[in-house]
């Protein structure tokens, strides 16, 4: 039987992951039935809870230690990536290039380019790639507009 220090570290992971990753609680509890049956962390065995953080992690999640905390500069970058990202989507839209400059039509995108279901999950080399498309957009939006 895993000690309850165990216990409490995955948990304290998973709900880590949660705000990292930006997840509202509605898609939280829905991840945890999909994954393991259970709308609850707590609820969720050892193996049950090592199979939620390794999703987390598959879709972005990077765990820190209190000793990396001052050294943030990944989630940072990442978070730079998606703001980034979902600008030039903006721009897209604004410009006629994008018909929905909805978070719904960019996480689509953001799908079709990573295979990863939202902006929010992807890491920063994913979201990267989602850059690169959109500036490619952008690129032939202007080339066929002179």
């Amino acid at each position: 039987m895993p000690s309850d220090g165990r216990r409490n570290a995955e948990l304290a992971a998973i709900h880590t992951a949660k705000r990292q990753l930006r997840l509202d609680d509605d898609t939280y509890r829905a991840m945890l039935r999909n994954l393991t049956g259970c709308s609850s962390a707590g609820d969720l065995d050892g193996q049950g809870r090592r199979r939620v953080i390794e999703h987390l992690r598959r879709h972005g999640f990077q765990r820190t230690t209190p000793r990396e905390v001052g050294a943030a500069p990944v989630v940072e970058l990442r978070e730079a990536h998606h703001r980034m990202a979902r600008g030039l989507w903006i721009d897209l839209h604004r410009q006629g290039v994008v018909r929905d400059g909805s978070d719904r039509a960019l996480n689509n995108f953001t799908k079709r380019v990573t295979k990863v279901e939202a902006l929010g999950w992807t890491d920063a080399s994913q979201a990267n790639q989602v850059i690169e498309a959109l500036k490619a957009m952008a690129r032939r939006a202007h080339a066929s507009a002179k």
